[in-house]
């Protein structure tokens, strides 16, 4: 027994890897990709209700044919051997109890666990595949819930056919023909019911999975704006708003309350057509066998059969009006989060895209225009050339497209026209993933992992121990301020975690802690992005000479506002509009006048002041 419970439990892992190809984003074809992932289990599940429904159904026929041949002979009646009967109504009763204790209650909640945590996994995976622009058009909590709710309705959409509906229908088809067996008279009654029940659902069913579908889209939206307050609580109670009802969130709220409301009313309507015709149902049979019975047309034991079949029939039929509208909202829910979701990636890698492979560090833009709307053009025509080691400066007034500059080479984004080349390479042609590995970063909205210390510092690099991680962060200059850390858990130093997004810590600890990020990963090509901006002077001065020491032999971007920062760069780059209209060195820059001239005049008036 222990043997079959490793092996059934090993028929399922959270670790199957997601299949190859597009992730399916239609309602069928996501549950078709779904059950190939359940392996045995669920091809395994109809058959197990199927014959628990038939045993079931014949339930009903066997009290019949006990009263026809032992109660109330009839001449009519077929004698069975008492053998064979008492064999045939133990089977009746006992077969689904054993299939449904031993399959469904006991095997299905471990199996429960796994496919859900599995959905989800490969969910996030194609998550994975999305590029920046889609999360920034989205809500990160509106994505969690829906990520969230493909693994629950996945799998309960997935239990209510193959279980749920195969033993309904099942029920009713031999349910069906026990009536036939019985009486023709009494099985179209039946015929008639299955007709309007069916049609009902036809007409009505489409309506309500729309209006659940709606209301779930509501819901979802009204998730995701009270998410994006809780995630800026800080500025909620800056600016004095946390006593104050905001119009915001609560409009989410009553137009999830609206559609809510909606939906249910078409599933009220729904039931209660179904539970008149299930009620007319159970009265027809009734007269009807009582009236063949009268006539002589039916034996005793039909009344046996009819009333018992009628009556586990309509039971069924609630259950088919849950089932119903389970389906209308999990199949709503489900489709929509897939919309959502189940989208192709808007950038992909060529196919078999080779690894980039950086020998020297030069960079190149050749004619890029960009625009992050079509109509909204912010790079246009950009060609420069960065040499291997060279230290380079973006600067320019807000909007001129400097860190859009940076986005493009990382490519977080695709260029509308040009190219990107990196030692000849170019990187819309390489993985995308190698390209990043091959490129450091500091922003200057530095954001943590709500992980510990470690492993934030080491993110880019997890395979590095731990004395070379604390040797980055000591040259970062982070080092005495992370041993004095401690979580509300008790975590301590390099263990506590700092809270999501990295909300613990001052702005100025997240930026030495992104820094040695940075240094511990030591790619070829640095970007930075503002790096030192959130630090105070003496602590720039010093991580300054960290960052000049390990920049030696290494290509550098450096995107800087407080031009004192980048006096010593190779070469600077003046950004407006989208273009580099200026180039030079600090004092060249100067001494040409223009823009650069400018800025830096008003940055040292501003310091004397």
């Amino acid at each position: 027994m222990t043997r079959f419970w490793q092996w059934f439990d090993g028929l399922l892992t959270i670790e199957q890897p997601k299949p190859a190809g597009p992730t399916p984003h239609r309602l069928f074809a996501h549950l078709r990709y779904a059950l190939g992932q359940t392996r045995i289990i669920g091809p395994l599940l109809p058959v197990v209700s199927i014959v628990s429904a038939a045993a079931s159904a014949l339930i009903p026929l066997a009290v019949g044919v006990a009263i026809d041949t032992f109660v109330l002979p009839s001449q009519s009646q077929t004698d069975w051997p008492m053998g064979l009967f008492i064999g045939v109504l133990i089977a009746a009763f006992v077969l689904p109890v054993v299939l449904e204790v031993v399959f469904l209650a006991l095997m299905l909640p471990l199996f429960h666990a796994k496919f859900v945590t599995l959905m989800k996994r490969h969910m996030h995976k194609h998550l994975q595949t999305m590029s920046w622009r889609y999360f920034q058009n989205e809500f990160a909590g509106r994505i969690g819930t829906k990520v969230n709710a493909v693994g629950h309705s996945t799998h309960d959409l997935l239990h209510i056919y193959l279980d749920q509906v195969f033993f309904v229908s099942t029920l009713v088809i031999v349910s069906l023909g026990v009536l036939a067996y019985v009486s023709f008279w009494l099985m179209l009654p039946m015929l008639v019911w299955m007709v309007l029940f069916a049609g009902t659902l036809a007409l009505l069913y489409p309506i309500a999975q729309r209006k659940n579908r709606a209301s779930f889209e509501a819901a979802s939206t009204m998730n995701g704006a009270l998410v994006d307050t809780y995630t800026n609580a800080q500025t909620v109670q800056l600016f004095a708003r946390n006593d104050v009802e905001d119009e915001v969130v609560i409009e989410t709220m009553r137009e999830n309350a609206r559609l809510r409301q909606d939906a249910n009313l078409w599933f009220f309507l729904m039931d209660n057509v179904l539970m008149v015709l299930n009620y007319l149902l159970i009265g027809v049979l009734f007269g009807m066998s009582i009236l063949l019975w009268s006539k002589g047309w039916a034996s005793a034991g039909a009344i046996a059969v009819a009333l018992p079949i009628g009556l586990r029939v309509t039971d069924s039929a609630e259950w088919i009006m849950r089932i119903t509208t389970q389906i209308a909202e999990e199949s709503g829910t489900l489709q929509e989060a897939l919309d959502t979701l189940a989208v192709p990636p808007d950038m992909v890698d060529i196919p078999d895209a080779p690894d980039l492979v950086i020998t020297q560090g030069s960079i190149r833009f050749e004619g890029v225009d960009f625009a992050y709307e079509a109509s909204d053009t912010l790079v246009e025509g950009l060609s420069f050339f960065i040499r291997p080691g060279e230290k380079i400066a973006l600067v320019g007034p807000s909007g001129a497209g400097k860190t859009s500059l940076t986005s493009l080479l990382l490519r977080l984004f695709d260029v509308d026209a040009g190219q990107i080349l990196i030692d000849g390479q170019d990187i819309a042609r390489v993985d995308r993933n190698s390209l990043r590995q091959q490129i450091a970063v500091v922003t200057q909205d530095t954001s943590l992992l709500h992980r510990s210390v470690i492993d934030n510092i080491r993110y880019g690099t997890p395979a590095a121990d731990p004395s070379a991680v604390e040797d980055a962060a000591r040259r970062a200059g982070a080092h005495d301020f992370i041993v004095g850390l401690r979580d509300n858990e008790g975590r301590r130093g390099y263990a506590a975690r700092v809270g999501e997004r990295g909300v613990k810590l001052s702005g100025g600890q997240r930026q030495r802690i992104a820094l040695a990020r940075v240094l511990l990963k030591d790619a070829p090509i640095l970007v930075f992005d503002e790096a030192t901006s959130a630090l105070d002077s003496e602590t720039e001065a010093l991580l300054q000479e960290q960052l000049a020491l390990v920049s030696e032999s290494k290509t550098v971007l450096t995107i800087a506002h407080r031009l004192s920062t980048i006096q010593h760069a190779d070469r600077i780059f003046v950004m407006n509009k989208g273009r580099i209209v200026q180039e030079g060195t600090h004092a060249a820059l100067i001494k040409q006048g223009g823009l650069y001239a400018e800025l830096w005049s008003r940055q040292a008036s501003s310091s004397v002041e």
